[in-house]
């Protein structure tokens, strides 16, 4: 081997010392610096879940989405944690581990003569006047059964 072909050598084994140093230093700042919070697993915003039980992750956000079921306190996300903000949460059962903040909570019991595409998603099927039916009015109406109630661990920290 020539004198300059052992100078090459050198100059690439002093580089590669160099480099691997450098990149151990620059490793061990980045693992000393503070980690920022991690951010939700997934923010769903504006979604149409409606009549489905959404596939989600403990932790994920859900804003603006409509997550309504066809039948009074059906259960969603089971065993699941999720923020739920300013939702459609018509005739879902709301169970600790979801903070809810804002949104509708209300119960209703459907009638298929006023719905009769809910059919398609388990709304049973009611016969000719049905307990739905308004014999003043006239007419089958669907029944307000009331408003969810907030689970416990979220009503005792205010949130709603």
């Amino acid at each position: 081997m020539t004198v300059e072909g052992i100078k090459t050598e050198i100059q690439k084994l002093a580089f590669a010392a160099v480099d691997s140093v450098y990149r151990y230093v620059i490793g061990v700042r980045a693992s000393l610096k503070p980690k920022p919070p991690a951010p939700p697993k997934w923010l769903h915003k504006g979604r149409m879940y409606a009549f489905t039980d959404p596939k989600c992750n403990d932790g994920d956000v859900f804003e603006n989405c409509n997550l309504m079921q066809v039948l009074p306190d059906t259960e969603i996300m089971v065993g699941k944690k999720m923020t739920l903000k300013n939702c459609q949460l018509t005739n879902v059962k709301l169970v600790s581990g979801m903070t809810i903040e804002g949104g509708n909570t209300c119960k209703w019991d459907f009638c298929s003569h006023n719905h009769e595409v809910f059919t398609k998603f388990g709304l049973p099927v009611c016969k000719e006047f049905c307990r739905h039916w308004n014999d003043e009015d006239k007419v089958y109406e669907d029944i307000l059964l009331g408003q969810s109630p907030i689970p416990k661990a979220v009503a005792e920290i205010g949130v709603n």
